[in-house]
């Protein structure tokens, strides 16, 4: 009897998609691309969700009919896009400042 393999998850979380390819041994650029490349998507999303959660919420304001739960969740993935773009923004200012204080 032969026993087939488990297949791995995948889950697609908004705005944390652009974080998938700072460990991707397949790709051949430099840390530097990869990593601008990255918080360039993270930004990008956090951008979008922020004009989505901006548009539910002026929606709401003027009294159109507009699903709370769409705006809720909105608003908690705009959340969750700022806090890792400002951790991510620490990581990058530690990194560089752990790099100026290096001796040549």
């Amino acid at each position: 009897m032969a026993i087939s393999p488990i297949s791995p998850l995948s889950l697609s979380i908004p705005g944390i998609d652009g974080i998938k390819g700072i460990n991707d041994p397949q790709k051949t650029t430099n840390g530097a691309g990869s990593v601008t490349q990255s918080f360039e998507k993270v930004l990008d999303s956090l951008n979008q969700s922020q004009s989505q959660a901006d548009s539910l919420t002026q929606q709401l304001s003027s009294g159109e009919n507009v699903d709370l739960s769409q705006l809720m969740i909105g608003m908690q993935e705009n959340d969750v896009n700022t806090r890792v773009a400002i951790s991510m923004r620490d990581y990058l200012v530690d990194a560089y400042r752990e790099v100026m204080r290096m001796n040549i």
